[in-house]
C-alpha cells in the first residue's frame, strides 16, 4: 500500500554554497521531483507519497561536501486523498509574564491538502498540586490522578479514583451521572477530549459524555447532547436531549474490544450545528443539528451496566491566529510560579483539517509572576550599624536587609544617592547585582551636606519592590586627634 509522509521543517542550518535545491518523492534521483528551489528558498512543508524524501543541494554537480543540518517533524498517512494530519505550533517567547499577554499560533496543512477547518486552544494552570483549568473561561482539565476534585458532583453511581483514573464501578445502574460546571456560552466551537474504557460482566455495556447541558442534575441533563459508545452492540451514537427527553440522532457501526482504552474526541460547532466524533483520531460519525444549542453550563459523564474508566479529560475551544491570555485569579492563568523553575501555565493547540485529520497537540509553558519582591526590611547608612555622619568626601557606604521573591526569585538590587530622601542627584539608579552592601567611590561631596541612599529589589520577572530610604549621613570634617610627644633627655641606661 502507498504511504505518504509530510515533513514539517523546524530549522535548516547551511554552511555550504549551493545554487539549486531539489526534493524528490522517493529514495533516489529517479524518483519524481517534488520541487526545485534556488537561492535561499527552503520550503516549510514537504509532502511525498512514496514514504521517503531525498533532498539534494546542488552547486557544480561535481562536489560532494558536508555542511547542512535539518530538523523536522513528520506525519505519515495512507497515501490516498488528504490523509495527512495538519500541523500546529504555539508561539510564545521564553519570558516572564506579569500581566495579560498575547500568544500566537502557527497552523499548516500539507501541500494540496484540504485546508484547516477547526483551530482549538486550551490554557491550563498549576495550582501547586496539579494542572487545572478555569471552567468559567470555557476550558477544563482533569487527569484524575489522586482524588475526585470538588469540581465534580456525584449524582448517581459509584465513582472513585482507581489507578489514576476516574472509575464508575456499579454495573447495576443503567444511567450513572457525575457532572462538572463548564461555561459553554462564550465560544463558538468546543473540543471535548478524553480516554475511556468499558468493562464488566454484562452484555449491554455502554458509556459516554453529555455536553452543552443546562441542568446536569436531571436524569438526562435537561437540554444537552450526548455521544454514546456501545461496546457489546458495536455502535457509536449521537443523541439530542430536549426537556430531559432524549432522541437518537444518528448511529454508526464501530467494533469495540472489551476492557480496551480508546481515545475519544468530540467537536461541537454552535454555528453550523455540527457534531463530530473521532475514535483513536479516526473520524467515526457526524451529525448536523438544524436548531443547535448555543448555551450550556456543564458536562457529565454517563455509563450504563458497565464499569467505566475515564482519564485525561480536556476541553478546548476555538481560537484565532493570536489569543490574549488573561493573567490573574479570574483569568486563564490564575496562579503564579511556585518558584523560578516551575511554570504556572501551559498553552496548548490542536487543529483539524477539512478531511477530518487531527494534528498532534502542541504546547508551550509560561512563567507567571505578577507580584513584586517582598520589601527590603531595613537600610543602614555605613558599612554595618546605621551611621549619621561620615568624614569621606569621595565615597559613601550603605547596607540593607535581604529581600526575597517566592515566584521568580531575586534578580538584583538597585541603589541611588541623593541630597534628599528619594533624590538621585548624586548617583542615578545603579545595578548592584545580588550584593546587599555597597561602597560607591569617586564622588566629590560637599562638606555639611547630608546624603541619602535609596534601594529597591528587582525579581526575575522585572518587577520592583517598594523603595526604601536611609535617614541620611552628614559629611563632616575629620576630628583632629592630639599627637603624643616623648622627649628623651638625660636618659640613663642602667644595666
Amino acid at each position: 500500500d502507498a504511504v505518504s509522509i509530510t515533513l514539517n521543517i523546524i530549522s535548516f542550518s547551511l554552511e555550504l554554497d549551493w545554487d539549486y535545491l531539489y526534493i524528490y518523492d522517493g529514495e533516489d534521483f529517479d524518483a519524481p521531483l517534488i520541487g526545485e528551489y534556488t537561492g535561499d528558498e527552503i520550503p516549510d512543508i514537504i509532502t511525498a507519497s512514496g514514504g521517503s524524501v531525498l533532498i539534494e543541494f546542488r552547486s557544480d554537480c561535481n562536489t560532494n561536501d558536508d555542511g547542512w543540518e535539518i530538523e523536522w517533524t513528520s506525519i505519515e498517512g495512507d497515501g490516498e486523498g488528504d490523509d495527512l494530519a495538519p500541523y500546529t505550533e504555539v508561539i510564545l517567547e521564553n519570558d516572564w509574564y506579569t500581566m495579560n499577554f498575547l500568544t500566537g499560533f502557527t497552523d499548516l496543512d500539507d501541500t494540496g491538502g484540504s485546508g484547516i477547518d477547526y483551530k482549538f486552544y486550551q490554557v491550563i494552570d498549576y495550582n501547586g498540586v496539579d494542572w487545572r483549568a478555569n471552567d468559567n473561561r470555557g476550558f477544563f482539565s482533569d487527569n484524575f490522578d489522586d482524588v475526585i476534585h470538588p469540581d465534580w458532583t456525584n449524582e448517581t453511581g459509584t465513582w472513585i479514583i482507581s489507578d489514576n483514573t476516574l472509575q464508575q464501578t456499579d454495573e447495576a445502574i443503567y444511567n450513572t451521572n457525575i457532572h462538572a460546571e463548564l461555561n459553554q456560552d462564550d465560544a463558538d466551537n468546543f473540543l471535548y477530549h478524553w480516554s475511556g474504557r468499558m468493562s464488566g460482566v454484562g452484555d449491554n455495556k455502554r458509556a459516554g459524555l453529555h455536553f452543552m447541558c443546562d441542568d446536569p442534575t436531571l436524569v438526562n441533563r435537561g437540554n444537552s447532547y450526548f455521544v454514546w459508545f456501545r461496546e457489546d452492540d458495536d455502535k457509536i451514537q449521537i443523541y439530542k436531549v430536549v426537556d430531559d427527553e432524549f432522541t437518537l440522532a444518528i448511529e454508526a457501526d464501530y467494533t469495540f474490544s472489551a476492557d480496551t482504552w480508546y481515545d475519544f474526541k468530540t467537536v461541537y460547532d454552535k454555528i453550523s450545528g455540527e457534531v463530530h466524533v473521532w475514535v483513536n483520531n479516526m473520524h467515526a460519525i457526524s451529525w448536523v443539528d438544524d436548531s443547535p444549542y448555543t448555551e450550556g453550563n456543564s458536562v457529565s459523564f454517563r455509563s450504563g451496566s458497565s464499569v467505566y474508566n475515564v482519564n485525561n479529560f480536556k476541553v478546548y475551544h476555538n481560537r484565532a491566529v493570536e489569543e490574549l491570555i488573561a493573567v490573574g485569579p479570574a483569568g486563564d492563568a490564575r496562579y503564579q510560579n511556585e518558584d523560578s523553575y516551575s511554570p504556572a501555565a501551559k498553552i496548548k493547540s490542536i487543529v483539524i483539517d477539512s478531511a477530518s485529520n487531527v494534528s498532534t497537540i502542541a504546547e508551550q509553558l509560561a512563567d507567571i509572576d505578577w507580584t513584586p519582591p517582598l520589601s527590603i526590611p531595613y537600610l543602614n547608612d555605613g558599612e554595618a550599624a546605621d551611621i549619621s555622619t561620615t568624614t569621606s568626601n569621595t565615597e559613601l557606604e550603605a547596607n540593607w536587609g535581604a529581600a526575597s521573591d517566592p515566584n521568580s526569585g531575586l534578580a538584583r538590587y538597585w541603589y541611588a544617592i541623593g541630597t534628599s530622601a528619594g533624590a538621585t542627584d548624586v548617583v542615578d539608579w545603579t545595578d548592584n547585582w545580588y550584593a546587599d552592601t555597597v561602597i560607591h567611590t569617586g564622588l566629590s561631596l560637599t562638606l555639611g551636606e547630608t546624603y541619602y541612599f535609596a534601594v529597591m529589589a528587582e525579581n526575575g520577572a522585572g518587577l520592583l519592590s517598594d523603595t526604601i530610604y536611609s535617614n541620611g549621613q552628614l559629611l563632616i570634617e575629620p576630628t583632629e586627634e592630639p599627637i603624643s610627644e616623648f622627649i628623651a633627655e638625660h636618659t640613663n641606661l642602667c644595666g
